[in-house]
């Protein structure tokens, strides 16, 4: 299970700078540093069309029966763009970055080319792992990826500060309604 971030639903809760979150596009070809020492890969549920965190034993959405899916999420630069954000990363993606890298390694400094194949946003994504750039010193500095990510989960509309019970019993109001609140954001 993976640590449930607290959940600050209103801007500027935080001095930290935001960090986007990005998902290659359809036709996607970057070539990306990864800024973050690791990983991040909660589980999420899909619902009313966006991408949601699971609670663990208290989700309402676990409750409504609603799916689980494994996301994996990174900070990085592109090589020739030199904007920091946070990159959804498909699981095949995550399992290359993950497959030669030693137990407690860090994954700062890694380079890799990515690239959706044909027309669709939703296409199947490969990628290729580059040499490691020399000086992982000179990049900016790793994000706090739940706590970033808690910021773009946020769903407006929702009283601040909610509590774990309360935000569960509102994912279940909806997963039965099946609509986001009006004001939401999509992530």
């Amino acid at each position: 299970m993976y640590h449930v971030p607290e959940w600050a639903f209103e801007p500027g809760a935080s001095s930290l700078p935001y960090l986007p979150l990005e998902t290659l596009p359809a036709k996607g070809n970057w070539r990306c540093v990864i800024t973050s020492e690791r990983l991040y890969r909660p589980n999420t549920h899909w619902i009313a069309h966006r991408t949601l965190p699971c609670l663990g034993d208290s989700c309402g959405a676990c409750a409504a029966l609603k799916p689980k899916k494994r996301e994996a999420f990174a900070g990085v630069m592109r090589s020739n763009y030199g904007k920091h954000f946070i990159l959804r990363l498909t699981e095949n993606v995550a399992r290359l970055l993950l497959r030669d890298l030693e137990p407690g390694a860090s994954l700062r400094g890694t380079c890799f080319s990515i690239r959706r194949k044909g027309e669709d946003k939703h296409g199947y994504v490969e990628a290729t792992l580059e040499d490691a750039i020399s000086s992982p010193g000179r990049l900016p500095a790793a994000p706090d990826l739940p706590l970033q990510l808690s910021r773009i989960w946020r769903i407006d509309g929702w009283e601040p500060a909610v509590g774990l019970e309360q935000y569960a019993e509102q994912m279940i109001r909806l997963c039965q309604d099946g609509s986001a609140p009006p004001s939401s954001e999509v992530a």
